[in-house]
């Protein structure tokens, strides 16, 4: 986990809690460390700065920026091609699809692309928008 991460995660839990002026230092502290001015903003405008803002810190970090996309639908994507999702699961490999023959059809139960874990993605946390991308 690095600090960005750490400071991000910080400002979207105090803002989940109620507390935005925390949330508010947190972000803008984020974005002084890398050089950039600070934002003046609150209510769903200051979440979805933070969600977007940590989607950028966390994005070479492997699952970790899709993990939030998925939680949050931020930031919201529209899809590269159309008429298709964002992958809400990890897809089987060749292998286990040849050789595993309790894999569900493609498209049902645990091999499509979400489950009854995942959260819905219905809307956008962080600007109440439809989610593009699923």
């Amino acid at each position: 986990m690095t600090y960005d991460e750490n400071t991000l995660i910080w400002a979207e839990a105090a803002f989940r809690t109620g507390n935005q002026g925390v949330a508010l230092q947190k972000l803008n502290e984020e974005r002084a460390n890398h050089g950039f001015t600070a934002e003046v903003v609150a209510g769903q405008a200051l979440l979805n700065e933070i969600l977007t803002e940590k989607y950028i810190a966390d994005f070479q970090l492997g699952h970790e920026a899709w993990n939030d996309y998925k939680r949050t639908c931020t930031p919201n994507f529209a899809p590269t091609v159309a008429g298709k999702k964002m992958p809400g699961r990890m897809y089987y490999d060749t292998n286990e699809r040849l050789t595993n023959t309790n894999i569900p059809p493609a498209g049902q139960g645990f091999n499509g692309s979400r489950n009854a874990n995942d959260p819905p993605n219905t809307t956008s946390d962080g600007t109440g928008a439809a989610c593009q991308a699923g």
